[in-house]
């Protein structure tokens, strides 16, 4: 193969799906592959250092291109709903599609707007209506959660209290008081 004014070997060959070039001069490689020879450098390309600034404006730009209207979600650019919203989407979708959930999360918000409403509820309409999700004890935590709430006349604002109520782990806190509490 002739290239650049020179005569370069090479072989080509697969490597994960996609064609690579072995050459003695990286200018006998065809444009467009890979090219490994004794001549070619191991050099790694230098990344950009990461940083909140430069990736959250690509991120959300990414996010509001591309993002899943949900009924729990408050559009791009939006404040967060309230955290009841917040934290009864995050209940639900526990080991639980998203397309399971939806149905359940719109039914549960017609009939119980509110943590008051859902913690006024009776124990057997609970169960009733969060039959088909499955994993019964996160419908026993949601209505113990409710009321312990109700109790307090609202959702706690940050991490560490909304730790305290039943059933709220790491995972729901920190996620109740990102989305909900910025």
């Amino acid at each position: 193969f002739e290239a650049a004014g020179g005569i370069g070997l090479f072989g080509l060959f697969r490597h994960g799906g996609s064609l690579s070039c072995i050459a003695l001069r990286r200018d006998a490689c065809p444009a467009g592959l890979r090219c490994y020879g004794p001549a070619m450098p191991r050099t790694r390309r230098a990344r950009p250092a990461i940083s909140r600034d430069n990736l959250a404006a690509p991120l959300l730009a990414w996010y509001g291109r591309h993002h899943r209207s949900l009924p729990w979600r408050s559009p791009p650019g939006t404040r967060a709903t309230d955290p009841y919203r917040v934290w009864l989407s995050e209940v639900m979708l526990q080991q639980t599609t998203v397309a399971a959930v939806i149905p359940y999360f719109e039914r549960f918000t017609t009939r119980w707007p509110t943590v008051e409403a859902l913690a006024a509820v009776d124990d057997a309409d609970l169960m009733a209506a969060w039959a088909g999700l499955g994993y019964y004890a996160r419908a026993r935590n949601l209505l113990a959660c409710a009321r312990a709430a109700a109790r307090l006349a609202r959702f706690p604002d940050y991490e560490a209290a909304l730790r305290d109520l039943p059933g709220i782990g790491a995972y729901t806190a920190a996620a109740v008081a990102g989305i909900a509490f910025d």
